[in-house]
């Protein structure tokens, strides 16, 4: 599979993953995972994604999505800037400012 969508995408791989980083996040489903298993999950760190990644790609962009970003994104959203090279330039510009806020790692692994 991890080939198929390298081939589609012109040799990038985009994972995303539930962000470790988040504590209050990873406290929650601890809490609901006791009587609900949906809430049984694995969470991801940067430097967990960056070495299992790592091992096929040559180069590996993590950027916290979600929930701490997201009134950013759907702000752009709603004022139609839906430009992807908008979206990408606020990506870069936020960086790793919302990495303790944001529900998931997108991980883009370039191979």
């Amino acid at each position: 599979m991890a080939q198929e969508q390298a081939r589609i995408t012109r040799g990038r791989m985009i994972v995303t993953v539930h962000n470790a980083h988040n504590q209050s996040f990873v406290d929650y489903f601890d809490s609901k995972k006791e009587t609900d298993s949906l809430f049984n999950i694995r969470f991801f760190s940067v430097d967990q994604m960056q070495e299992i990644l790592g091992k096929v790609a040559r180069k590996v962009t993590i950027i916290p999505v979600g929930k701490g970003k997201k009134t950013h994104e759907d702000w752009l959203i709603r004022h139609g800037l839906h430009n992807p090279l908008l979206i990408n330039g606020m990506f870069k510009l936020s960086g790793q400012r919302y990495l303790e806020r944001s529900e998931r790692l997108m991980c883009i692994a370039e191979l």
